[in-house]
């Protein structure tokens, strides 16, 4: 199979409020699958998803599967378009909506939204169940960074999993919220970031009102002969796409309708955020990082000031950023290894039991290790911190003058690299 077209739509107009007028007064509205605000599409969304269904259906190219974020609003966006296309859908988590910080102190998580059997119950067996989600769904809220590095694995792994639910589609229709469909967008397009301009002189945006339609098309005519031969499913992102429809509402008798774009205003460093500390209370964790350059004779380094980002730690496969490199990981069990810091404890003038902090090994396939320090949690002397870190008594008889700090490692991370952002 290879994926010639790829449609990215929006979904429709939501009702904004958890209250919404009735004939008696106000009737209070609650979210249909019980996450905090997945609203349901307003009358005015619904009528749209349907002029979205019928303006698909006119099109040559029309899609012939559908793949959607699991939210009430972009399920049933989906399966109103489905209605009329009657093709297999699907809901992955990969396309799930941008988990933003929401300022809450008290709550770093991110909402999970609700699995297969709750949607169709809500939605009657509309969505197929076999579908194996290609990312997690976050659990902590995500910088623009890691929304743009999440929608990059998605496209990287959605063409293998369609291929074997559906491997004769040469087009597919994916429904989600505004961000996701910009960061995808840029992604195939080969962006760095998502608030990057299609155009900077004339800082033309990938438009996404509500039910707006965009088309991605190969770039270049691919031979499929060759590519059954070889039965190699290639990902969308080692594809050239062009844009050929963006943020198209010609099909909306309400035209375009609450247009969403990346405040590029607000992109600034925390420190210079209003409220922010500007000398938070901090702690270096040590990370040992290995890897692979292909190539006995090439040595890969990390610059030593690049910045690393992380997601979704308790899940399976977390996700990484070292400086403009993306990596996907999996967790190993790793013993008996210790990393040994001479003269660390003496600042804090300790002899005799040495406290042994455990600390994880983030490591990849290759020779080549550095370390570099992760993002810091604050912490006080020889307390616990918040970052899971387990600790073990040992016995360290060394003087005051040299004593040393030891992190004994048990659990190890390998790194899978893909392409650079």
């Amino acid at each position: 199979m290879v994926l010639k077209t790829v449609y990215i739509a929006r979904h429709g107009d939501v009702i904004k409020r958890e209250t919404t007028p009735g004939r008696d007064g106000e009737e209070e509205v609650f979210p249909p699958t019980g996450v905090p605000g997945d609203f349901p599409l307003s009358a005015t969304g619904v009528l749209q998803s349907r002029e979205l269904g019928h303006y698909l259906l006119s099109l040559d190219t029309q899609p012939e599967a559908i793949l959607s974020s699991p939210g009430y609003r972009t399920v049933q966006t989906a399966t109103l378009v489905n209605d009329l296309l009657e093709v297999p859908l699907f809901v992955d988590t990969g396309l799930n909506t941008w988990a933003q910080d929401d300022g809450d102190e008290d709550d770093d998580g991110a909402a999970q939204p609700a699995d297969v059997d709750t949607l169709n119950k809500l939605f009657k067996d509309s969505v197929k169940g076999d579908w194996e989600s290609c990312v997690p769904a976050a659990t902590s809220a995500e910088t623009q960074e890691i929304l743009f590095a999440r929608c990059k694995l998605f496209l990287s792994k959605v063409a293998e999993q369609l291929d074997k639910q559906v491997p004769d589609a040469e087009t597919v229709l994916l429904v989600t919220d505004a961000p996701v469909k910009v960061a995808l967008g840029l992604n195939l397009l080969r962006y760095g970031r998502c608030i990057d301009y299609l155009d900077d002189e004339e800082q033309t945006t990938i438009r996404s009102g509500y039910c707006s339609l965009d088309k991605y098309e190969l770039a270049v005519r691919y031979n499929e002969e060759e590519d059954e031969e070889d039965q190699i499913v290639v990902p969308l992102t080692d594809r050239e796409w062009r844009m050929t429809m963006n943020g198209n509402t010609e099909f909306l008798k309400s035209g375009e309708v609450g247009n969403w774009s990346f405040d590029r205003d607000s992109v600034v460093p925390s420190a210079d955020r209003e409220g922010s500390p500007a000398d938070p209370e901090t702690e270096t964790v040590y990370v040992s990082v290995d890897l692979n350059s292909g190539s006995y004779k090439n040595r890969l380094q990390i610059e030593k000031n690049a910045v690393m980002q992380y997601s979704g730690m308790d899940q399976e496969r977390p996700l990484f950023r070292i400086g403009d490199k993306i990596y996907e990981g999996s967790w190993e069990r790793l013993v008996g290894t210790e990393f040994a810091f001479p003269d660390e404890a003496q600042l804090h003038r300790r002899t005799g039991m040495e406290r042994a902090e455990t600390a994880a090994a983030v490591t990849g396939n290759g020779d080549s290790p550095d370390a570099l320090p992760e993002r810091h949690h604050s912490a006080e002397d020889g307390s616990s911190d918040s970052s899971g870190f387990s600790d073990d008594e040992v016995a360290v008889a060394t003087p005051e003058k040299r004593a040393e700090r030891l992190y004994r490692i048990k659990d190890r991370l390998v790194l899978h690299s893909l392409n650079a952002v």
